[in-house]
């Protein structure tokens, strides 16, 4: 599932633009030293296209970040002199670590942001590797790049409620190249040098689609003629197995699932099959005999749902759904943001342990109601699924169950027919990626 960049202006999320400052004739100021301008602009269009899963990357097309997704508070620029997506440079050392805080941007008022004053950046004439990291203010200075990439970023957003949720983490999905030549005949600030970068969310989200039902989640109840014979009303969603212990800096590509041949800036492979696996911290060790210390709320300690203490009544209400936006215009609201929770190889025997133990789960406490009878409880699971392939995925499918960074896991209740159960559908959408676009010096 190939990653789509965007690389005209009118399409980029995210552009970061470092102009070389020059004298009043447009030359360089020094030999060795320019002043560096960021400018940073956020997209509000979506771009990408609608249909059926492939799952990962692609999947159901892209979406737009809202609320506080999309700002920019810092923007750190990681500049190596080796080709770090070379297996043979891991060991390379950041040669120049350039950081701007939100006291140094400014707000243009026109969804860009640009360094208040600008930077004067000592520059050697070479080619430059260069990774992006915003909204993180660790200090990687001298920092190997294997050092770098499996760095744990243990809060990838602020806040404890979805309302509250702010200051996305975000890294470089690919390694850009920065060449200052000084036979060029460029660098000044008429003819710069240019490259751009492309970043993506370390979190992921769940949202739940009201489609099919009002924006209280209540539904029609029909019988198998298909005739309405009274409501459906989602009562409460609660998901489990949600890790809280961090996510990798990098994303984590694997041919095999274990750690031999890591990539960081590959794909998990072509729609609409997963090749890949992606990790997280942890993944290799989720096994039958593993017990798993990172999930606050365990699904396997749940042993019946029914008499789980954790219901609320009700949750899902239409003063919900303002934290969210719409779907082909119906509401939907924002469950959690969560961080990535992959699952590694397993056979069919395996999955029935390592599911419950691992996998993230939603628990659905809806209610039926037949005219004026009294409304009868019931309780479900369903695991989320992230690579959907083939129509109906085997567990035995790479990244068949997973949650993966900067994708929405976007779901949709199937009400049931009078006599059966409620399905899921499940749209992953990739958040829109932000695409630095000109890297001026």
């Amino acid at each position: 599932m190939t990653l789509r960049r965007l690389t005209f202006l009118l399409l980029t999320g995210f552009c970061l633009m470092l102009f070389s400052c020059s004298d009043d004739d447009g030359q360089r100021v020094d030999s060795d030293q320019a002043f560096v301008q960021v400018r940073i602009g956020i997209s509000t269009n979506p771009s990408g296209m609608r249909g059926t899963p492939a799952g990962g990357e692609d999947g159901d097309g892209r979406e737009v970040g809202i609320n506080k997704e999309n700002k920019v508070y810092s923007v750190t620029l990681l500049l190596f002199d080796k080709d770090i997506s070379a297996a043979a440079n891991k060991d390379a050392v950041v040669k120049k670590v350039l950081y701007f805080n939100d006291y140094e941007l400014k707000d243009n008022g026109d969804n860009t942001y640009e360094l208040r004053e600008p930077y004067r950046l000592t520059t050697d004439y070479l080619t430059y590797y260069v990774l992006a990291v915003v909204n993180d203010t660790y200090d990687y200075t001298g920092k190997k790049f294997s050092e770098i990439a499996d760095m744990v970023v243990k809060n990838p957003w602020a806040g404890k409620t979805v309302a509250e949720a702010d200051h996305f983490v975000m890294t470089s999905t690919s390694v850009a190249t920065l060449e200052v030549s000084k036979t060029s005949g460029r660098g000044s600030k008429d003819n710069p040098f240019t490259t751009d970068i492309t970043v993506e969310r370390l979190a992921a989200r769940i949202d739940i689609d009201s489609e099919g039902g009002s924006t209280n989640f209540v539904y029609d109840y029909k019988n198998e003629s298909n005739t309405t014979i009274g409501t459906v009303t989602i009562k409460d969603i609660q998901a489990f197995n949600l890790l809280n212990d961090g996510t990798y800096l990098l994303k984590h590509y694997s041919t095999d699932g274990t750690t031999a041949g890591l990539n960081f800036f590959g794909s998990e492979g072509t729609s609409p099959t997963q090749s890949q696996y992606v990790l997280d911290p942890h993944t290799v060790d989720k096994t039958t005999s593993g017990t798993p210390t990172y999930y606050p709320k365990s699904f396997e300690a749940v042993t019946d749902l029914p008499t789980y203490t954790g219901w609320t009544t009700p949750t899902l209400t239409a003063d919900k759904t303002v934290v969210g936006g719409t779907d082909n215009g119906h509401k939907y609201m924002i469950l959690t943001y969560l961080q990535e929770n992959t699952l590694p190889p397993m056979t069919e025997t395996e999955s029935k342990t390592i599911l419950p133990k691992y996998g993230t789960v939603l628990a659905i406490h809806y209610q039926t109601q037949e005219g004026a009878s009294p409304a009868v409880d019931h309780y479900d699971h369903y695991y989320l699924k992230h690579n959907a392939g083939a129509a109906s995925p085997a567990v035995t499918d790479p990244m068949a169950h997973s949650i993966v960074r900067n994708n929405i896991y976007r779901v949709t209740l199937v009400p049931p027919v009078k006599g059966g159960s409620p399905s899921l559908t499940i749209k992953v959408k990739v958040w829109d990626k932000f695409t630095h676009s000109w890297i001026y010096m």
